[in-house]
C-alpha cells in the first residue's frame, strides 16, 4: 500500500515538476564531458605554431624591406652611373675637340714666330688707330689660348671627379647586390621554414591555427576600436578625388584582391610599402620604397587625429622607428587597406595597435 501510494504522490505532481524530477534523474551518474587530450593537445600545438607563424612572417616582411631598399637604390645608382659616364664621354669629346683646336693655334703661332713675332705684326701698323687694334687682336688671340688653358684644366678635373664618382658608384652597387642577395636568401630561408611548419602540422593543427589567429585579430581589433573611439563597417564615403588621400585610396581600392609578394611594386603583386608607394604616385606623391622611409614623409599625427589616407606603421620596438617592418593606409572608422603578408592579397581589415608605433600624413 504505502508503494501505491508513493506511485500515485509521483502521478499527482504538476507537469513542471515531473519534467524537472525526470531531468535529475537523467543527470545521474552522467560524468561532465571533458575535453579529450587530443583536442587538448592540438590546441596547444596551433596557439604554439600561430606565434611561430606570425613571427616568421614579419621576419620575411622585415628581409623583403630591406631586398626593396637595395633593388631601390641599386636603380638609382645605375642611373647615376649612366649619367656620369655620358657626361665623362662628353668630357672626353670636348677635350679632344679644345686640344686640336689649340694644336692648330699654336702650329699658327709657330709659323709667325711665336708671341713676339705677332706683337711685332703690332708694329706694322700704318696708324695709331691700325696699331691699336693689331694690339687688341692679338691680346684676344692669346686671351683665348690662356681661356682654352684653364677649361682644359677644369675639364680634366671634372674627369678626374667623375672618375672617382663612378669608383665608389661602383663599390655602392657591389655592396647593394651582396646585401639583396643575402636578404633574397634569408627570405628563402624563412618561406621554407614557413612551409615546413605548416606541412609538419596536421589538417587539424592547420585548422585550430586559423582559428586562434582569427580571434586574436578579432581581440586586437576590438582592442583598437577603444582606443581609436571608432568602431563599425567599412566607411562607404572617401575624401575628394580632388585630394591625394582620396586618389590613394581608392587606387590601393582597385587592386584588392592582388597577391602579397616581398619587394613587390605592383601592379600585379605588391609588398606593404610598394603598395602605399605606388597608391600615392598615382596621386602625384612621391614615398620613399620602404616602410621605414616612408616614416619620415609629412607630420605624425596622434592617434585620435588620424584622416583616411594616413599612413599607419607597426615596429617590432614601438620606441625605435628603425624597427618598423608594416605600412596601410587608413580608411577610416578604424579600417585600414594594406598588403599583410606571404600568402595573403590587398584587402580591408581592422586596425590593430599591437605593435602600432604611429601614423604620418603625406602632403604634396
Amino acid at each position: 500500500m504505502p508503494l501505491m501510494h508513493d506511485r500515485f504522490r509521483t502521478r499527482a505532481l504538476p507537469g513542471a515538476a515531473i519534467l524537472l524530477a525526470a531531468l535529475m534523474l537523467s543527470l545521474v551518474g552522467t560524468p561532465v564531458q571533458a575535453e579529450p587530450d587530443g583536442i587538448q593537445a592540438a590546441k596547444a600545438k596551433a596557439k604554439k605554431l600561430a606565434a611561430q607563424v606570425s613571427e616568421l612572417e614579419e621576419q620575411v616582411e622585415m628581409a623583403g624591406e630591406q631586398l626593396a631598399g637595395a633593388q631601390d637604390e641599386l636603380g638609382r645608382l645605375v642611373s647615376q652611373e649612366l649619367t656620369a659616364k655620358n657626361t665623362l664621354a662628353d668630357l672626353s669629346t670636348a677635350a679632344q675637340r679644345s686640344r686640336a683646336a689649340t694644336n692648330e693655334r699654336v702650329r699658327a703661332l709657330y709659323m709667325s714666330g711665336g708671341q713676339t713675332g705677332l706683337y711685332a705684326t703690332v708694329l706694322d701698323g700704318g696708324s695709331l688707330v691700325d696699331v691699336l687694334a693689331r694690339m687688341d687682336s692679338v691680346d684676344r688671340v692669346l686671351d683665348r689660348d690662356r681661356g682654352s688653358a684653364e677649361v682644359d684644366a677644369d675639364a680634366v678635373a671634372d674627369a678626374a671627379r667623375l672618375q672617382l664618382e663612378l669608383t665608389a658608384l661602383s663599390e655602392r652597387q657591389t655592396e647593394l647586390e651582396a646585401t639583396a642577395r643575402i636578404a633574397e636568401d634569408e627570405i628563402q630561408s624563412l618561406l621554407a621554414a614557413h612551409q615546413s611548419a605548416l606541412d609538419d602540422a596536421g589538417a587539424t593543427v592547420r585548422k585550430l591555427t586559423e582559428e586562434w589567429r582569427a580571434a586574436q585579430a578579432r581581440a586586437a581589433a576590438e582592442r583598437a576600436a577603444v582606443q581609436l573611439g571608432a568602431s563599425g563597417p567599412l566607411p562607404t564615403q572617401l575624401p575628394s578625388e580632388a585630394t591625394a588621400a582620396g586618389v590613394a585610396l581608392r587606387a590601393a581600392d582597385s587592386v584588392r584582391g592582388v597577391p602579397y609578394v616581398y619587394a613587390a611594386n605592383g601592379p600585379d603583386s605588391f609588398d606593404c610599402s610598394g603598395l602605399t608607394r605606388w597608391a600615392y604616385a598615382l596621386a602625384g606623391v612621391g614615398l620613399p620604397r620602404t616602410s621605414r622611409q616612408q616614416w619620415t614623409v609629412g607630420p605624425h599625427p596622434a592617434l585620435a587625429d588620424l584622416q583616411p589616407g594616413d599612413l599607419l606603421f607597426w615596429a617590432n620596438n614601438v620606441n625605435d622607428p628603425t624597427t618598423i617592418h608594416h605600412v596601410a593606409l587608413y580608411v577610416g572608422a578604424g579600417w585600414m587597406i594594406h598588403a599583410p603578408h606571404t600568402g595573403d592579397v590587398v584587402r580591408y581589415a581592422r586596425v590593430y595597435l599591437d605593435g602600432y608605433i604611429g601614423a604620418t600624413r603625406p602632403t604634396t
